[in-house]
């Protein structure tokens, strides 16, 4: 008999480590079933022992071991997924079995790529910076030469029986990548992605363990996992991407733990992007990082950019201001006017969904927002015509008869500007032209997206509304573009907003053959100036300078602690947060977050370790994390979650 240590691939377990026995010998990295709670879970060996060796401690146990349910054989998880759990682990501060649970779709998946290197269930962080590492380089270039620097890559690497993995954000730049780099060896080109079937999957799998020939693999992260024995390069692509942080609370950002993947697999990785993150051209500038060539601040194509004046009209009555303000302005109707008599295809952006994105109260200045999670209520249509709040965060309804929630008036006013009322306000304006609309309302699967799309490509004009994902699915460039609120975008409550106004503007330009124009109140904006001036290396050298002077990641890493529970607790909790986290000078605030469908009362506190106490630096290169810091916030109280870098301070 065989005592088992096993980590259970479950979240929310008081223990990250769980005792069973088993009958037959068990080998460290397999994945085995044992019961948790009467339910039987997956879990990895990381440690087997003889039980004739653990006989007087088993018979002084306050507890009877259970048994092992099933070894799940020919199916081990290899050592190099194993060491990115533990250092992902450390580095979020979550178990090891929520990291496995990220980054492996599918275990059985794995059984096909087993390795037969030996299992290393515990190295120290600093330990693999003794050794020489895999080059990681950083790409900043347009998305043409990326291209055909990779073209050439692929190329060079078939040549040298070494395969290619490419990491993407979503499915839609999967796709981007496939139909590109697939030309002339589609048959040693796969893509793996949440889409794929399963059946699929064990398809591609089979043949990538069998077949001789090296590939190209194509994979959102959670399958950047899946390595076949010749990959020898991952490249991570459209690194400025949100979509590689996870939807959960806390967070977790894919970018590094495929960094921290290439790291303990011993691969090179390339990050590639237009425009990266500042962060990632600190690195950069640290010697963190190098280089594919030079790094470059020029677009793809000059844009040429116009700015439409759009605000209260000087000649509206004062008492009238607060009503919601037209869509378009009559020089941006004149734009699409000429626009529609060329026959031209109109790409309108706005940032969010919706008739209005914001409701006020005139007499107290309230805004209307959920009463279960705090965030904006925003005012829609429904198909029988009827106005109603929706909440976009926990999708709660609300009668758009409400009353203010503060004072109880009737006098509401709607602001902002979303996809609905500007579809509206189009078909209103040009009810002879075809007028289509991408966003998560209209488009709720990527099938309709594509159709959708699809449709607007074939008409002989037409006009797209959408939001940023309707950039996944033009791949046929507009004849013009407008951003029909550009001064919405500022309303992102984050460090790094600045970064990706700039980026979703490079987004949207890239798939524009003519004009870019900006519908703002301010057309002076310093953002503006930039796009016109096609140079961002200014800008760069001008966030990152502000950034380092106040404290913002690439300088140091951000860590926000977040405690609910009783407001009976709250004032001891926050004198003990402050006491505890004093030697990084806490930024101390209330909130309120949505716990099990209710509203309680948070408290926040935001720390700013150096880049050398915490960091992917301080993980994979330096000393490892800091010790002093780790045994701080092995002492938070509990209730509470630690993110790190989030993009939402607040």
């Amino acid at each position: 008999m065989w005592i088992v240590e096993v980590i259970p691939i479950k979240k929310g377990l008081p223990q990250e480590t769980l005792t069973y026995f088993s009958a037959e010998p068990v080998i460290d990295g397999a994945l085995v079933s044992v019961p948790i709670r009467s339910k039987l879970i997956d879990a990895v060996v990381v440690g087997v022992r003889d039980a004739r060796e653990e006989k007087s401690a088993i018979k002084s146990g306050s507890f009877s071991l259970k048994k092992v349910a099933k070894v799940k054989k020919d199916i081990s998880i290899p050592y190099y997924v194993f060491e990115t759990a533990t250092l992902a682990s450390r580095y979020y501060r979550r178990t090891r079995g929520e990291i496995l649970n990220l980054i492996i779709p599918d275990y059985s998946l794995h059984g096909t790529f087993a390795k037969k290197m030996p299992f290393k269930s515990n190295s120290p962080e600093g330990e693999n910076a003794e050794k020489i590492q895999p080059e990681r380089l950083i790409f900043q270039s347009p998305l043409e030469d990326r291209m055909s620097f990779y073209k050439t890559c692929i190329r060079e690497s078939f040549a040298r029986k070494e395969s290619v993995t490419f990491i993407c954000p979503t499915i839609s730049d999967c796709e981007l990548f496939s139909e590109s780099l697939s030309k002339g060896i589609s048959d040693f080109v796969v893509t793996l992605h949440s889409e794929v079937s399963k059946k699929r999957c064990i398809e591609i799998v089979n043949k990538l363990a069998n077949e001789k020939h090296p590939f190209v693999v194509i994979a959102t992260p959670s399958f950047a996992s899946l390595m076949r024995d010749d990959m020898q390069t991952m490249i991570l692509e459209h690194e400025n991407s949100n979509a590689y942080n996870t939807p959960t609370t806390p967070s977790f950002d894919f970018r590094v733990i495929v960094e921290i993947l290439a790291r303990t697999a011993g691969k090179k990785l390339i990050i590639g992007d237009s425009l990266l993150r500042v962060e990632t051209l600190g690195r950069y500038e640290s010697k963190e990082l190098s280089a594919i060539g030079s790094v470059t601040f020029r677009a793809l194509t000059p844009i040429e950019i116009s700015v439409i004046p759009h605000g209260v009209p000087e000649e509206l009555p004062k008492h009238s201001r607060n009503e919601q303000i037209p869509a378009l302005s009559e020089q941006a109707q004149k734009i699409i006017a000429r626009g529609v008599e060329k026959k031209s295809h109109i790409f309108a952006f706005a940032l969010r969904t919706g008739l209005a994105t914001i409701t006020r109260c005139r007499d107290c200045g309230f805004v209307f927002a959920c009463e279960y999670c705090s965030s904006p209520l925003v005012l829609y249509q429904n198909a029988s015509e009827r106005r109603i709040y929706i909440c976009n965060k926990c999708k709660r309804h609300k009668p758009s008869e409400s009353r203010c929630m503060r004072c109880n008036s009737w006098n509401l006013s709607a602001h902002g500007l979303g996809t609905e009322f500007v579809e509206q306000e189009i078909k209103r304006l040009f009810p002879d032209i075809p007028v289509f609309r991408i966003d998560r309302d209209t488009t709720p699967s990527r099938a309709i997206a594509r159709k959708i799309a699809a449709q607007f490509s074939a008409s002989e004009s037409g006009i797209l509304v959408g939001t940023e994902m309707a950039l996944f699915y033009l791949n046929d460039s507009v004849s013009d573009s407008i951003i029909v609120s550009f001064d919405t975008l500022f309303n992102i409550p984050s460090y790094r907003t600045n970064e990706r106004i700039v980026g979703l503007m490079l987004s949207i330009a890239e798939r524009t053959k003519g004009k870019l124009y900006i519908q703002t109140k301010n057309p002076h904006e310093p953002i503006i100036d930039l796009m016109r001036s096609n140079n961002y290396a200014s800008w760069y050298r001008s966030e990152l300078a502000e950034r380092l002077e106040y404290n913002y990641p690439p300088a140091s890493t951000i860590l926000k602690i977040t405690w609910s529970g009783k407001d009976s607790e709250k004032e001891a909790v926050r004198d003990y947060l402050k006491e505890l986290l004093l030697p990084y000078l806490p930024d101390i605030f209330d909130t309120e977050i949505i716990k099990n469908g209710k509203k309680v009362s948070a408290i926040n506190a935001i720390i700013r370790p150096k880049r050398d106490e915490w960091s992917l630096y301080a993980l994979l290169d330096g000393k490892g994390l800091s010790e002093i810091l780790r045994e701080i916030l092995s002492k938070l109280p509990e209730g509470t979650t630690l993110n790190v870098n989030p993009d939402n301070l607040l």
